[in-house]
């Protein structure tokens, strides 16, 4: 299972960092009424926004119901969904909706089909709880920033990432030595669900985690896909991994195939299992990617195939020359053989 799901904190009190925050929607939540503006939570992803807002209705025994706004932006899927769920009680007992928007930078006003001008109308008619996700509050639309009230989250610090991956790997019975987490804490750059993710490539099949298991090696500008799945092969250290997926011009479901093409290099059949298992989890990412165009996930699946597969491959590198995915080589043979049989056919039918 996820890690990230399966940690994600269930109450306020288990929220990492943002105290401040955090205590502004408990406080929100406890006086609401419908002359409250709805709260728009902002900040960098990975940093608890949502999580928070999920773990307020559970407190609050809300029922959640969750639009992304880059899905379903018109109007009339606005009013539909969040205008309906708004303004109708509860069918499970909960004592209240709390209708969660994610990604509410992504409406734009008019250019929008009336995005952000829906969301404000739902908003004055609504009779239950709203709160909106945003990562960047200051490109919102004037209208949308005057009918809400603004949360700031901040990114974590390290030393507040460092006790929740330490309690995970005690739930997952790894034992972890220190400087491996504080390693992860400090590359993840206030993200907690970067560090998840990072712990779980890096401990993933270990009852051990050493803080060599978290690569270290020098900075290196380099950014083909060739010196990417050479990079991973090799053991470069996770961040430089990381910053070279983006630099390079494959997407991550291309990078998946590329790093799956050369696992036969692997130096044994336990870290091929292990490489193919850390694509497995990847391409659950990338799934969720195109099912909800919510292109923030790759990030994280670059960091489990990447981080895992370097972790898995043990930093023997690659002795025989990286090729294309076998599929892409079978399916230009397949595109050459049709061009061969349409020609002949022109031919015989001259």
């Amino acid at each position: 299972m996820d890690w990230v799901e399966k940690y994600r904190p269930q109450h306020l009190q288990d929220v990492v960092g943002n105290s401040g925050a955090v205590r502004q929607m408990y406080e929100w939540a406890q006086d609401w009424s419908r002359q409250k503006k709805p709260l728009i939570l902002y900040g960098k992803p990975g940093i608890g926004k949502t999580s928070s807002a999920h773990a307020l209705a559970n407190d609050m025994n809300w029922e959640v119901v969750e639009l992304n706004a880059s899905d379903q932006r018109t109007k009339l899927a606005l009013e539909r969904v969040a205008g309906a769920g708004s303004t109708t009680a509860s069918l499970t007992g909960a004592s209240r909706k709390l209708i969660l928007l994610d990604e509410a930078d992504n409406l734009h006003g008019q250019a929008d089909r009336g995005g952000a001008k829906a969301i404000v109308e739902i908003i004055a008619a609504s009779q239950q709880p709203i709160i909106l996700i945003a990562n960047d509050y200051y490109s919102l639309p004037g209208d949308l920033k005057a009918a809400t009230e603004p949360v700031q989250f901040r990114a974590l610090q390290a030393r507040s990432i460092v006790p929740r991956l330490r309690q995970i790997c005690a739930a997952e019975g790894v034992a972890c030595d220190p400087p491996a987490l504080d390693a992860i804490a400090e590359r993840a750059g206030g993200d907690m669900r970067a560090a998840v993710n990072m712990l779980y490539a890096a401990a993933i099949g270990k009852e051990h985690l050493l803080a060599g298991d978290v690569h270290t090696s020098a900075k290196d500008e380099r950014s083909t896909i060739f010196e990417l799945v050479g990079g991973v092969f090799k053991g470069r250290r996770d961040a430089d991994l990381l910053r070279m997926a983006v630099e390079v011009e494959d997407t991550p479901d291309a990078i998946e195939q590329w790093l799956e093409g050369s696992l036969d290099n692997m130096p044994d059949l336990a870290s091929r299992a292990k490489g193919y298992a850390c694509l497995s989890r990847a391409d659950e990412y990338i799934g969720r990617t195109y099912r909800r165009q919510y292109y923030t996930l790759w990030r994280y699946a670059s960091a489990v195939m990447l981080i895992g597969v370097a972790d898995a491959a043990g930093g023997h590198g690659i002795h025989s020359r990286i090729m294309p995915p076998s599929r892409w080589q079978k399916m230009g043979a397949s595109k050459k053989q049709k061009a061969v049989r349409a020609g002949l056919t022109r031919k015989l039918s001259d």
